[in-house]
């Protein structure tokens, strides 16, 4: 962060701190919320855990290093992250809809709760493996591969148009067999 001028105070054991200047290894045992805010970078939070939830939103990210790597509940939409990586590797629910993601890429390996919805996304590879409640709905998906191997009751994947693309895809694999070229009118 270099705009000294950004503060978010909180209060812990009666001493106020400043996200902006944490203490290597601290462990915050409440929220972090630095949504809104118009931060084009977050503040180095790398080392430090935070027990309650970390809210980064409606900012205009375009990475998420310096992200805490451990966080109770983690929620980065509405930036313009194309990537998860430096994100949270510990996270119960992992909340990343409406960036311009184009891979899963830094995805915590399990969750309770991963909504990646409103992206665009063409493969779920490097999402979580395993997750109770997974919305991908509204990407450029093709298939599923890639989807956690365990999905408890809850999976969402509307609004992808698998039909629509696997014609295309069957087409243009159709025409390259034929030599064909790729160009063609629908």
């Amino acid at each position: 962060m270099n705009d000294k001028s950004v503060h978010k105070f909180f209060m812990q054991e009666g001493v106020l701190y400043d996200v902006f200047d944490l203490p290597n290894y601290f462990t915050v045992k409440g929220d972090i919320d630095i949504s809104n805010m118009k931060l084009e970078e977050l503040p180095d939070l790398s080392t430090v855990t935070v027990l309650g939830f970390f809210d980064c939103s409606k900012n205009n990210l375009k990475s998420l290093k310096g992200c805490p790597r451990r966080v109770k509940d983690f929620f980065c939409g509405f930036n313009d992250l194309t990537s998860l990586e430096y994100g949270p590797v510990s996270a119960r629910v992992y909340s990343c809809f409406c960036n311009n993601l184009e891979t899963l890429k830094g995805a915590p390996e399990k969750v309770e709760k991963f909504v990646c919805s409103f992206n665009d996304l063409e493969t779920l590879k490097y999402g979580p493996k395993e997750a109770v409640i997974y919305d991908c709905s509204n990407n450029k998906l093709i298939n599923l591969s890639g989807k956690p191997k365990y999905s408890g009751t809850e999976f969402f994947c509307k609004g992808n148009n698998f039909f629509a693309n696997n014609i295309k895809y069957k087409i243009r694999k159709l025409r390259e067999f034929l030599g064909l070229g790729l160009n063609y009118q629908r």
